[in-house]
């Protein structure tokens, strides 16, 4: 009785048995790859490419004044950053260094996006775009605020000194 069994043991152990054909994990795989690549790229968010640049470093505490145009407190603004619109973003601009500081929602840090790639911004009432310099014209390379948009646009260079 032992043979037997034995025997019809061996019997399905070395020959193939009937049934489903094993699918191949390579299919498995791909689509589990696929999908996380698809999970990942869609949490990002097209704001992740505002966020580079380098940390915003305050200016000296003995400032009698604050180097920021309008307020020193971070302001609701919008700007266009690498052609793209960038809506709801906390920012301050630094008229001394002539350059825009934006903070993460969820950070302390601010960060100043690389002005080359900022072609304007805009918070409160105040438009800001940016000018590259034209020797002909007097014109240097930086922010320069919209006072009048018409035909004929009115830009004003707004300045502090430390």
């Amino acid at each position: 009785m032992h043979y037997l069994a034995l025997s019809v043991l061996s019997f399905f152990l070395v020959t193939d048995t009937l049934g489903q054909t094993a699918r191949s994990d390579s299919s498995f795989l791909a689509l589990a790859q696929n999908r996380t690549i698809q999970l990942y790229k869609g949490s990002l968010t097209e704001n992740m490419l505002l966020y580079n640049g380098n940390e915003h470093i305050p200016h000296d505490r003995r400032i009698k004044i604050h180097p920021y145009f309008a307020t020193d407190s971070l302001q609701l603004g919008s700007l266009s950053y690498n052609g793209i619109d960038h809506q709801n973003v906390m920012m301050q601009y630094d008229i001394v260094r002539d350059e825009l500081a934006i903070r993460l929602s969820e950070s302390v840090f601010r960060i100043r996006p690389h002005s080359e790639r900022i072609s304007s911004f805009a918070f409160r009432n105040y438009q800001f775009v940016r000018l590259v310099a034209d020797s002909a014209a007097g014109v240097s390379t930086g922010f320069y605020q919209v006072m009048h948009n018409w035909p004929v646009k009115f830009l004003a260079k707004r300045k502090k000194t430390d």
